[in-house]
């Protein structure tokens, strides 16, 4: 048997219908049959055939023993069309007793186990070769695939409903490959059946059929839909207190024009954007400010959120945008080898380089400056490149509060030094981060070089060593950041 409700394992085969389990099920042969583990070709088989919405699913039970009859063998399959019709078929039938289905139920039962088709019940009603059929003559079938207009891709969970003369008659929905399979009542003639279809985020769709029983229909659907995207995954910035940070989203549609609407999950007080809300034609874009304003945020917290794009966009109607706000306890950012102070693109002002004083912070060591006029590869950032400190043996920062510390050292050889006559090895709180580091042997002249360093604090001090192996050490940037966030 095939239950699709309640299942069962007994071997004790009833007439049809009846209310015991198994229900909703088919019933080629209900006997007490059994593999026979001696033969390499018994056992029980299926595949699927055909092409939608004409597939079948066979199953096939084949060379099986009669549990009381060892020696009386028997091969049938149950073929179960789309079209909701079902078939039994019966091969190498011999003239035992059990083989002819004395001893058997064959039939088809629904889930309520309220109705049947009983062929036989312990009836000597099968022979070599038999097929028995049941259809649906009161039936017939209307199904197709539904898919997106954007990407072709299968729409799953789209509602089909059918109608005929203003009168809803059936609903089915896609599955996962976007296809359904629904049946309506009809009768011996042709007649007309509306066809609607619809999902969530998509504009509808809608078709006619003419139908009979046992007739099917194939009725596709291309659903448009909005296709809105993102310029940014997520946000992650490191904002002093009481500062602010501006970024851009670019808001982009490549699908049928949608309203749209953006929102932090919680209303989060520390931002605030531009054009919240808006509608996007197909091919269109929109840019949305970002403001993170620290003010009032306590130093060494971790502001959380996200950044919420609405839209009639059927493969993601809600695009989360999560965001991070590190608020530090310390930041100091130097210009290494400048007089003065330079704000970057991200709006982060990096200060003038100092030599240390006891209590504060700067560079120790003798040494000088160099800088170029020269385009710096590798980097928009040309003024904090362009210029760099020589010589310096350490940087130290003198009371900062103890804890996880992110170190970003910037590099770029300004001059034609050649490959192995710069090699420094970068230390920090007297660890080996970086050993034999030469900027030009690694990146070339003229081409940025970025080192992060993270590491933990736990004296008040911070040190990072650049200590020369041959030549003088260089560096062109230095900023060292509280991150409560991180560990070391």
């Amino acid at each position: 048997m095939l239950a699709f409700g309640t299942s069962s394992i007994t071997s004790a085969n009833l007439s049809l219908p009846s209310t015991s389990v198994p229900n909703g099920a088919l019933y080629p042969f209900w006997d007490n049959l059994q593999i026979d583990a001696t033969s390499s070709n018994s056992g029980v088989y299926w595949a699927s055939r055909g092409t939608a919405p004409h597939r079948t699913v066979v199953v096939e039970w084949r060379d099986l023993q009669f549990i009381s009859a060892p020696a009386q063998r028997i091969s049938f399959s149950a073929v179960i069309g789309e079209d909701g019709t079902v078939s039994y078929h019966y091969k190498d039938i011999g003239s035992g007793s059990y083989e002819n289905g004395s001893s058997a139920t064959i039939g088809v039962e629904d889930h309520t186990g309220t109705d049947a088709l009983q062929y036989s019940y312990n009836q000597a009603s099968v022979t070599d070769g038999l097929s028995v059929s049941f259809s649906t003559g009161k039936s017939a079938v209307v199904g197709g695939t539904v898919t997106d207009d954007n990407d072709g891709k299968p729409v799953e969970g789209a509602t089909v409903k059918i109608g005929k003369g203003g009168t809803a008659i059936a609903t089915g929905t896609t599955g996962a490959d976007g296809t359904y399979l629904v049946q309506v009542p009809a009768g011996d003639t042709e007649s007309g059946y509306d066809i609607a279809v619809s999902a969530d985020h998509y504009s509808g769709a809608t078709a006619e059929r003419e139908l009979k029983a046992k007739g099917i229909a194939v009725a596709d659907a291309v659903l448009k839909t909005g296709r809105v995207k993102t310029s940014a995954a997520d946000y992650s910035l490191v904002v002093p207190a009481d500062q602010d940070r501006t970024r851009t989203l670019t808001l982009t549609n490549t699908g049928m024009a949608t309203a749209y609407t953006v929102e932090e999950s919680n209303d989060a007080a520390w931002l605030s954007f531009t054009h919240p809300s808006g509608e996007l034609a197909k091919g269109a874009e929109q840019k949305v400010v970002l403001t993170f304003d620290t003010a009032g945020a306590t130093p060494g917290t971790v502001l959380t959120g996200t950044l919420l794009v609405s839209s009639e966009s059927g493969r993601a109607p809600v695009i989360e945008v999560p965001l991070k706000i590190v608020v530090p306890a310390y930041q100091m950012a130097l210009d290494t080898g400048a007089t003065g102070s330079v704000k970057d693109l991200l709006g982060d002002t990096w200060g003038p380089d100092r030599v240390y004083a006891a209590g504060s912070y700067g560079y120790i060591g003798s040494g000088g400056t160099t800088s170029t006029k020269k385009t710096v590869s590798g980097t928009d950032e040309q003024e904090l490149y362009r210029t760099a400190r020589t010589g310096a043996q350490e940087y130290r920062f003198d009371n900062v509060p103890n804890g996880v510390y992110r170190i970003e050292l910037g590099f770029a050889e300004v001059s034609g030094t050649k490959p192995g006559a710069r090699v420094v090895d970068l230390l920090a709180e007297g660890k080996e981060f970086v050993p034999n580091l030469d900027i030009a042997l690694e990146a070339g002249t003229f081409t940025a070089l970025d080192k992060t360093i993270t590491v933990k604090v736990t004296d008040g001090q911070l040190n990072v060593r650049l200590s020369a192996i041959h030549g003088k050490s260089l560096v062109n940037s230095i900023r060292v950041t509280q991150r409560p966030d991180l560990e070391s």
